[in-house]
């Protein structure tokens, strides 16, 4: 006896005579509908947030860093001056190594690299025990060479000939119901070219709606949105959506895999609007703690200004600069 066919998209019948793949089914959609508005909201939020950053954030990150610039250059002349002992000079080189690093992370400008060269050289002269050239430090990948051990490390079957490993066997497996997924997908996508083709169509007004309805079911098969398409099959008042069980599980499969793609972009969405706002991922979850967060940032930036800016009044009397050397040298182990 011939299974009686079900409506799929929307289920008529009453929800206590639904079939356990069509409740399936039905929380799929519900859950890709909630992840695609939860996906365009993200996106609206990453545009705000961005505009913002330019707005409010960058011009005073950009002021941070010229009086850290300017700072370095202080300390700079301050060694050319000879003003300082020699174990003073010493320790005051590598502040401005120390310094000029943390500034070449945001701007690696020449005059920038040029300065942390020639201190880097400087405190190093002092090391005649390293036999290494000196410059700046090697990489482990550049000291490593071709005698490293991160390339190629993964050695072919020796037997191909031999039974499949479970781990085989499940790929295949997945294989296959990954071409199955595609033939459905495709057959859906042929039956509605087929439904909406322009070609035979003679009113005008009709052939340009059935034109533009063909681009849409063309992007939604290229981006494989088998949602968009399927709820484009449910604008057909002639076409029954097809619930056997082994199309609508094809389906179903089709719907998982999409959402799995949407968490992916939803998830790489949100590291995105972390780096604009320059915040923990984890406080992306909620708006009101993203605000919370980009508005300390802006705060902590300004008062950062405040401080580095009096710290380069202060460091005009070289007394003040003797001082901070005295500190580092008693905070510094002994060699």
């Amino acid at each position: 006896m011939n299974e009686p066919t079900k409506a799929l998209l929307p289920i008529k019948q009453p929800e206590a005579l639904w079939s356990k793949k069509q409740k399936e089914f039905k929380q799929l959609s519900v859950a890709l509908e909630k992840a695609e508005a939860e996906l365009s909201s993200l996106r609206s939020t990453i545009e705000h947030y961005r505009s913002r950053r330019q707005l409010e954030l960058t011009p005073l990150q950009k002021v941070y860093a010229e009086c850290f610039q300017e700072m370095v250059q202080k300390l700079d002349q301050w060694y050319r001056s000879g003003v300082f002992a020699p174990h003073e000079s010493k320790h005051l080189a590598s502040i401005i190594i120390e310094y000029t690093t943390y500034l070449m992370h945001g701007s690696g400008t020449e005059a920038l690299k040029n300065l942390y060269l020639r201190y880097w050289n400087i405190t190093n002269q002092e090391k005649p025990e390293d036999n290494r050239t000196l410059g700046p430090p090697i990489t482990p990948t550049e000291e490593q060479g071709d005698t490293g051990t991160t390339l190629d490390e993964t050695i072919p079957l020796a037997d191909e000939s031999k039974a499949w490993s479970p781990e085989e066997k499940l790929a295949d497996r997945a294989r296959r119901e990954q071409e199955r997924l595609r033939l459905a997908i495709r057959k859906l996508y042929l039956r509605l070219i087929k439904e909406f083709h322009p070609d035979l169509e003679l009113d005008e007004r009709l052939k340009e709606e059935k034109t533009a309805k063909v681009q849409e079911i063309t992007a939604a098969y290229r981006n494989e949105d088998l949602k968009e398409m399927l709820n484009l099959q449910l604008s057909l008042e002639t076409v029954h959506l097809e619930s056997s069980s082994k199309v609508l599980n094809h389906y179903i499969k089709g719907y998982k895999r999409q959402l799995e793609r949407l968490t992916e972009r939803l998830s790489a969405e949100r590291e995105n609007l972390a780096v604009i706002c320059q915040i923990d991922s984890v406080h992306t979850l909620n708006p009101k703690a993203i605000e919370i967060q980009f508005q300390t940032n802006i705060n902590q930036v300004k008062k950062e200004i405040r401080t580095l800016k009096a710290y380069v009044r202060a460091i005009q009397d070289p007394q003040f600069l003797r001082q901070e050397i005295a500190h580092r040298i008693q905070s510094t182990p002994s060699e």
